[in-house]
């Protein structure tokens, strides 16, 4: 049996998401908001005698940024208006991180359709696996997130 949910997808073409700059404002309110007390993101005293610029904004919240850049991007925008991708369910998420993410950091999502499968078990959805790179305003990716996700294919817009 061929598989319908991946056909046609634009598998490996990398889209980039609008930027998101994260301001000491924002950076502090989610500190608080995330109740992030260790030294490393909350304490700019600690870090500098520890040798480093600033607080590292916490690594939940860093995939959060990304994962809303991805979201709102133009691969989810494009999967749900040119291919009639309908996002059903979150079955998973995985993140590596490769780098710190400090206030007045820019964050872009760079994503890609990495693979799709039928559902054997529920007939007109499958999973779709998409991979997330966060990039900061310096060319460094900071954080690689793999998202898993229930979806259903519908007649594209």
């Amino acid at each position: 049996m061929t598989s319908t949910i991946g056909q046609g997808l634009p598998f490996g073409k990398v889209e980039r998401s609008q930027g998101r700059t994260i301001g000491e404002g924002e950076f502090a309110v989610f500190a608080s908001l995330t109740w992030t007390t260790r030294e490393r993101n909350a304490n700019r005293e600690f870090m500098a005698g520890a040798g480093e610029t600033d607080r590292e904004l916490a690594a939940p919240v860093v995939v959060a940024i990304v994962a809303s850049l991805a979201a709102l991007g133009p691969l989810n925008r494009a999967l749900h208006e040119e291919y009639g991708i309908r996002t059903l369910a979150a079955m998973g998420l995985e993140a590596e991180f490769f780098a710190s993410v400090r206030p007045e950091d820019t964050l872009w999502a760079e994503s890609e359709v990495v693979s799709a499968r039928d559902s054997a078990s529920r007939p007109g959805q499958g999973v779709l696996t998409l991979r997330d790179r966060g990039v900061n305003q310096r060319g460094e990716v900071v954080v690689a997130v793999t998202r898993t996700l229930l979806v259903a294919r519908e007649e594209a817009k």
